[in-house]
């Protein structure tokens, strides 16, 4: 005995519509012929998805910043260390999930990113430096070696956008150099900051040894003949 799921009234074995409101008859225990009128699972759009698991991984990291700051205020007084806690949960929360929260009702460029990426960047060694030492290596080496890989990064996603068509080996080799510009600014700043600091050269070696290989992946993607003999030779 089956009734209308609409109107309720009383169907027969072999009515396909409802006699009363030509609803049409549902009955799960008979296989449905063609597509079923509801789906089998649900699907949740792709976008939706990424802005769900983002909600919950913002929920999950405020969590402990909201307990952890009572804790240290009422307990510890007088230490600092929710501060550490709170401001890692910040910069993990922008750089992995901000995104994907806000990709709809801000501009999303690789410029604007990579700038925000600097600021907060910036902003985190800051607040390790307020809290926690003396002297201004702050402003004399943190926020120039930020400000340098920020520019240089400027320079590489100029590169790799106006050289769409270039090949991954030309693009590994520029990148390479902007490797190596990053440790020889690294290396200008901490003479410049600490004279009389004993260098152990390790930005240097960074350096040189970026140079090379960023000159060597040049040629390569330069040279028809050699990337032909590096083919042959490694079973490229």
């Amino acid at each position: 005995m089956s009734y209308c799921v609409n109107c309720g009234v009383e169907l027969d074995d072999s009515a396909k519509t409802c006699a009363l409101c030509g609803t049409p008859v549902l009955n799960p225990n008979k296989p449905a012929a063609g597509e079923t009128p509801y789906p089998e699972k649900i699907v949740i759009p792709q976008n939706k998805l990424q802005r769900y698991r983002a909600t919950v991984a913002t929920l999950v990291m405020l969590l402990p910043i909201l307990v952890c700051i009572p804790i240290n205020y009422f307990i510890t007084p007088g230490l600092y260390w929710s501060v550490y806690v709170a401001s890692t949960l910040i910069l993990l929360w922008i750089f992995f999930v901000a995104p994907f929260l806000l990709r709809r009702t801000l501009p999303h460029t690789p410029y604007i990113s990579l700038t925000l990426d600097g600021v907060i960047t910036a902003a985190y060694i800051y607040v390790m430096y307020h809290y926690n030492s003396s002297g201004t290596w702050f402003y004399r080496i943190a926020l120039p070696m930020v400000a340098a890989f920020v520019v240089l990064g400027y320079i590489l996603i100029f590169f790799c956008q106006k050289n769409k068509n270039a090949s991954l080996i030309r693009k590994a080799a520029f990148a390479l150099a902007m490797v190596a510009l990053y440790a020889a600014a690294t290396e200008f700043i901490f003479l410049i900051s600490m004279p009389n600091l004993i260098a152990d050269c390790v930005a240097l070696t960074v350096f040189f040894t970026t140079a090379v290989l960023a000159i060597f992946l040049r040629f390569a993607s330069e040279n028809k003949q050699f990337r032909a003999w590096v083919s042959r030779k490694f079973f490229l």
